[in-house]
């Protein structure tokens, strides 16, 4: 029961905290290193366009560490 279990202690909210964060860190990190390397050795690709995949994973990443 919910009840019976002891509140948690601050620092364990700040270690899970912590956990997603760096779980969603590493998740976007590598998928978004993979996209701009490609992106970067497509010689069609113009500057604007790895710019703009840029953004788009820093605001991804920026919308799931505000969920945490």
């Amino acid at each position: 029961m919910a009840e019976d279990l002891p509140p948690s202690s601050p620092s364990e909210d700040r270690n899970a905290a912590v956990v997603k964060f760096l779980t969603a860190f590493n998740g976007l990190t590598s998928e978004s290193q993979k996209e701009i390397t490609s992106l970067l050795l497509n010689e069609n690709k113009s500057t604007a366009e790895v710019k703009e995949k840029v953004q788009s994973y820093i605001k991804k990443f920026l919308e799931t560490i505000s969920m945490i």
